[in-house]
């Protein structure tokens, strides 16, 4: 708004350049200029009508316009858990409007940015998750801004996909004369991660006489159940796959059971555990329906544990609890004594 006197009858107002959504207007000795411009434009205010000798008035001015900062972090994306992971190039992030650079933090999740200064291409920025990491990774993309503009952000999503995973603990030692070992296998795998079963093999054949029965697929892998023939003394090798939920790789492994043969007698240590389905627990092997199952009275408990059996139903030929020695058998499982 201006005022204009001293003998001015009027004004003109210029524009450079030609506004747009800019107007004026002239009521008495007021010009008011008005309106929401979508550039920066300078303007001329000069009086008119005035009396010689007097000579007109100009004044100047600009109206500034800044233009609001835009934001897109791009993504959502999907990567895999990794041991060794990969950068992730941050393709599809842009900034415009008014802003000129932008800036990357985490918001959530762990893992590192290569860059987390100002970035005229915040495009060109990666992302690597941490060894192992698996869940949900936010990055936040804020803008710079032009005058009195504020700046702007946007989140980019990406989820990080855990991979399958199988542990095992394998590799057991059987002292059947013939045998049904009915879920010993599956005790021997657990899947994990994003596993949610998988499907058993035999690496190496059973001898004849021998069985296995696989499910195509089984979410129980305790559920297998084989045999081998009488008097068979030799090694058998599984194999176990998991499924792949998310595309990120099945894992695999195998591991070797041990049949000895008939063996009169096998006694406890509680070496690793307390599961008397683990042959690293006898002195010999898993007792089966021929063989004399010894627990003697051990030192300390606490340290080195009495037999639990659970899970499972077992068998011995006969048991000898020796002193204070115990067996805790949990839930409705049961011990089969065969003398």
């Amino acid at each position: 708004v201006w005022q204009f006197s001293a003998g001015a009858t009027g004004v003109s107002v210029t524009y450079s350049p030609a506004p747009s959504g800019l107007t004026h207007s002239v009521s008495g000795n007021t010009v008011t200029i008005s309106g929401t411009p979508t550039a920066t434009v300078t303007y001329t205010i000069e009086t008119t009508g005035q009396l010689a000798p007097c000579v007109a008035a100009i004044v100047d001015g600009t109206i500034t316009v800044n233009v609001p900062s835009t934001v897109d972090a791009g993504g959502p994306q999907d990567v895999c858990q990794s041991a060794s992971p990969s950068a992730i190039t941050l393709t599809g992030a842009t900034i415009g409007g008014g802003a000129t650079l932008g800036t990357w933090s985490i918001l959530n999740g762990n893992g590192t940015l290569s860059s987390t200064g100002p970035m005229a291409n915040p495009a060109m920025v990666t992302f690597t998750p941490d060894v192992d990491f698996a869940g949900t990774v936010q990055l936040l993309l804020t803008t710079d801004a032009e005058g009195v503009c504020a700046v702007e952000t946007d989140v980019r999503t990406i989820e990080v996909l855990e991979r399958p995973d199988l542990i095992l603990s394998g590799g057991d030692v059987f002292c059947y004369e013939f045998e049904v070992f009915d879920g010993a296998l599956g005790d021997a795998v657990q899947v994990a991660g994003s596993a949610t079963g998988g499907s058993w093999s035999v690496i190496e054949s059973l001898p004849p006489g021998g069985f296995v029965l696989f499910d195509q697929f089984t979410t129980q892998p305790d559920t297998v159940t084989g045999g081998v023939p009488p008097l068979f003394v030799g090694s058998v090798e599984f194999g176990f796959q998991t499924d792949d939920p998310f595309g990120c790789g099945a894992a695999s492994g195998s591991f070797v059971v041990t049949f000895t043969g008939p063996q009169p007698i096998t006694t406890w240590t509680g070496a690793v555990s307390d599961n008397w389905f683990d042959s690293d627990n006898w002195t010999n092997c898993i007792p089966g329906a021929i063989t004399d199952a010894v627990i003697p009275q051990l030192a300390d408990p606490a340290v080195t544990p009495y037999p639990v059996i659970s899970g499972f139903n077992a068998v011995c030929k006969k048991i000898d609890l020796e002193g204070t020695a115990t067996l805790e058998i949990t839930g409705n499982w049961q011990l089969e004594i065969t003398q």
